[in-house]
């Protein structure tokens, strides 16, 4: 294989009961020209049985196993772009969904807008996947700007194609364990500071499924989170922007209600 385009990082943990509907969605993608590597963060199911029995099938998956635990996503994931030289890096959670056309689709919006992250819209699901209600229809895209971004977190990470430079010049993911499970929020707000532009697709490319155990579904501490991170990047990279901080923060609470709790995308 050609030296891919695009490499894949998924983290997975006790994931063997949906991570294979996650991977078929990438070997089913319409480009072609990607490498997935999933990096097991010392699961205790059937995770590394699952694993292997796709990489033994396909080169393009490769596969790594934590010796530990690490317990959040941003260490397997850094640890993934560290092991990858693809120009582009794409984040899939091992319970997730693309749809078939959604590389194709990300890495053409890039070449016209000259973007450093391409991310899209999102829907979410319960119980089995049934697939997408609606094809791609080029509903356009939207350029997010950092103000934009401090008002609500707009950027679902499964849905992100970002350069491999630009993830290497932010340092990559925080792996502190305050920032679990807003790790990636941190990131999008850091490159939208430094100037980075970020673009997303109308189009619902993800299927997001909803699990009761997932990190983020305890809600009060992951907005507790949410606003230290806010705040921290307010301080760090934009102190005129501090008194807007009550503004942030209750636009990012009624957004997030009313685009989860109502709409169910993202």
């Amino acid at each position: 294989m050609e030296n891919p385009t695009v490499s894949i990082i998924v983290p997975a943990f006790n994931a063997a009961a949906y991570i294979h509907e996650t991977i078929d969605s990438v070997l089913s993608q319409s480009f072609a020209n990607w490498e997935m590597i999933i990096v097991d963060d010392h699961s205790s199911d059937d995770t590394w049985r699952v694993l292997s029995d796709y990489a033994a099938a396909d080169c393009r998956v490769r596969i790594y196993r934590f010796e530990k635990n690490f317990g959040r996503p941003a260490g397997p994931r850094n640890f993934g772009v560290q092991h990858c030289t693809s120009e582009w890096v794409a984040f899939l959670d091992a319970d997730d969904i693309w749809h078939s056309d959604k590389l194709r689709l990300q890495l053409e919006a890039a070449g016209k807008t000259s973007a450093d992250i391409v991310c899209s819209t999102m829907e979410d699901f319960k119980g089995s996947h049934t697939g997408f209600n609606e094809e791609p229809a080029n509903n356009g895209l939207q350029v997010l700007s950092a103000f934009s971004l401090f008002s609500k977190n707009r950027v679902p990470t499964s849905t992100v194609l970002m350069r491999r430079s630009a993830f290497l010049q932010l340092a990559g993911f925080d792996e502190a364990p305050e920032y679990k499970a807003v790790e990636d929020y941190d990131l999008w707000l850091r490159a939208a500071c430094r100037g980075m532009k970020i673009v997303k697709l109308k189009d619902v490319l993800l299927k997001y499924r909803v699990l009761p155990n997932s990190i983020s579904r305890a809600k009060f501490k992951q907005m507790k989170r949410v606003f230290c991170v806010v705040f921290q990047n307010l301080k760090a990279q934009r102190r005129e922007w501090l008194l807007f901080y009550p503004f942030f923060v209750s636009s990012y609470m009624f957004q997030s209600a009313y685009s989860r709790l109502i709409k169910g995308t993202l």
